[in-house]
């Protein structure tokens, strides 16, 4: 059973007052910034890693897509091991990652998010305590790929088919990968305009971008696996 965090602390640290915040300033953090997780394997190993002054617990759950998931509604299919652990200040922690569930999709791979919660380990001070402690929550994407699925070619962004349709863009994905846009600018002879920013674009998919000038090109900064940016620049049709 999956315990939360949070309803943990409500129940022992009733004089505590919680806030749960977004990621920054986080002194958790995961060697990497995705999860490629390759099929058929015996699981991927997590790497974290603490800059903090003083011990935390982390709480690691996986989900389908639901930004608001808690421990109590993950509902993707994985086994993370430790779930819940103590990380000492400038230590690490290994947290093995089992995919659990049936084969999803074989021909492409299948998005999941990794969420984990740090809290600072505190010790008993009293029932008269009162504090502000924040809650820092972190998501990052685990992409994965079933077996037989070899790496995304290094140069993705030639992959994509790009088709005028009007004032607008549409950027079709026929690869079995997901692409990662940084972002998307048209180049004019002496301007640029962006186009989107932060955007995902499933396998065998599409987008529309709109745009806002006449271009002769579009300049892609794509993600790899390694979380590195990847510049290329496409000739518009």
């Amino acid at each position: 059973m999956i315990f939360p965090l949070l309803a943990c602390l409500r129940v022992c640290c009733a004089g505590l007052l919680v806030l749960a915040i977004g990621q920054a300033g986080a002194s958790v953090v995961m060697n990497n910034t995705r999860v490629i997780y390759v099929g058929g394997g015996t699981g991927e190993s997590l790497q974290f890693r603490s800059s903090s002054a003083q011990p935390d617990i982390v709480q690691v759950w996986l989900d389908s897509g639901d930004p608001a998931s808690t421990p109590m509604t993950a509902d993707a299919p994985f086994i993370a091991t430790p779930q819940i652990f103590r990380i000492e200040p400038d230590a690490g922690q290994t947290v093995h990652l089992m995919y659990t569930g049936r084969t999803p999709a074989a021909d492409r791979e299948t998005l999941y998010y990794l969420n984990f919660s740090q809290l600072p380990a505190m010790k008993d001070e009293g029932p008269d305590s009162s504090r502000l402690i924040l809650m820092f929550n972190s998501r990052l994407k685990v992409f994965y790929r079933p077996q037989g699925l070899e790496a995304p070619p290094a140069d993705l962004a030639g992959e994509l088919r790009l088709q005028r349709e009007g004032d607008a863009l549409r950027v079709h994905n026929p690869t079995p990968y997901h692409v990662v846009v940084r972002s998307a600018k048209l180049l004019s002879a002496s301007d640029e305009h962006e186009l989107a920013e932060s955007e995902l674009i499933a396998p065998f998919s599409h987008t529309v971008w709109r745009l806002p000038a006449i271009g002769q090109s579009l300049r892609l900064v794509l993600v790899n696996d390694y979380g590195a940016d990847t510049v290329s620049v496409l000739e518009l049709p």
